[in-house]
């Protein structure tokens, strides 16, 4: 049953999934672990009443409690940055232990990229980087430390070539890093080669991105993962999109996705789709997306960016309300909203 709740999130079926977990703790309601799965379908309904309460019940606290990670995870979900701002400063400026410290300074940086803020957003990710090595005494080998940073350096590489390099670099050496045993490796390795096709695709450096592609599939052989076989399509849709063939981009990016949830290929999808005139079929790629979790492969993506592109397909259809709403969601992150936007 807990999997077929996950599988009803994977695939969008949030109803469906909430029906389920509260199925779940009928059997019976002294699990307590369960209330934190209906906590985590309730948020990604934007239920965040709802929400709070279950976690209170996972906790086993009473109605004054509330879990401080629960309640940043509202405040990611709803836009509410002057609340995010505030948790991670208090975190970071007087963390509890050395263990708050380095989650403190990953949120923060996750914060400042999202508000529009790449180079603070390094700053952060470097930090935190130095803090878990300081802790081990030794540099650390889980490539995962390195995350922020390269996510940092992507934001970055919008508008520095020399950034998105660094950030094709920096994946690559994160795959190499010997995370798991074989055959994990070779999932890893197509994840982080992705994200590197990602970075090359930023810096203009195309002529890299078949030989990636041709890579990536072989590698994916190797892996158990659905996902990894879908990783060379998204790796043609960087070409193809580089080449302004919006309708075959369009169509690699479709073939990309393994769930409309979560992913980091939907965002990519819609702006082939606004590009080739189909604004009221990018919509719902978008929204279910945004259902989607603040990590995994969701954190790849800016939920400012994939709002903004939600207001500019409601402003293609005339929609101004639902437009005005998604925008006003982008200026609340403290970046610009498109010339025209109300």
């Amino acid at each position: 049953m807990e999997r077929a709740v996950w599988v009803n999130m994977y695939m969008d079926s949030l109803a469906r999934a909430e029906r389920l977990a509260r199925e779940l703790i009928s059997w019976d309601p002294r699990v307590l672990v369960h209330y934190e799965m209906l906590g985590t379908v309730l948020l990604r309904r934007d239920d965040f009443r709802g929400a709070i309460e279950a976690f209170r019940k996972h906790e086993g606290g009473g109605p004054a409690t509330a879990s401080r990670a629960a309640q940043i995870a509202v405040a990611r979900r709803s836009g509410d940055f002057r609340t995010l701002d505030s948790t991670v400063s208090s975190i970071v400026r007087a963390p509890r232990d050395v263990g708050e410290l380095q989650y403190g300074l990953e949120l923060q940086s996750a914060v400042l990229r999202e508000r529009g803020q790449p180079g603070p957003a390094l700053e952060a990710a470097r930090r935190f980087h130095r803090v878990v090595d300081s802790v081990a005494g030794r540099p650390s080998r889980d490539p995962f430390v390195r995350l922020p940073e390269a996510l940092a350096l992507l934001e970055l590489g919008a508008t520095d070539p020399r950034a998105a390099r660094a950030a094709a670099k920096l994946f690559n050496d994160m795959a190499t890093m010997p995370m798991y045993s074989e055959p994990r490796m070779a999932r890893h390795r197509v994840w982080m080669w992705t994200h590197e096709a990602s970075a090359l695709a930023l810096a203009g450096d195309t002529a890299a991105l078949p030989g990636l592609a041709r890579r990536i599939e072989e590698q994916s052989l190797l892996s158990a993962y659905g996902r990894d076989q879908r990783m060379p399509f998204y790796v043609t849709g960087l070409l193809l999109e580089a080449r302004r063939d919006w309708l075959g981009a369009a169509e690699a990016y479709r073939r990309a996705i393994w769930s409309p949830t979560e992913n980091h290929v939907s965002p990519r999808l819609a702006r082939a789709l606004l590009a080739s005139g189909r604004p009221a079929e990018a919509i719902p790629v978008l929204q279910a997306w945004l259902r989607g979790p603040l990590d995994a492969a969701n954190q790849y993506v800016r939920r400012s960016e994939v709002h903004r592109l939600l207001g500019e397909a409601f402003q293609k259809l005339n929609r101004q309300d639902s437009a005005s709403a998604h925008y006003a969601w982008v200026r609340g992150a403290g970046r610009p909203a498109p010339s025209g936007a109300q």
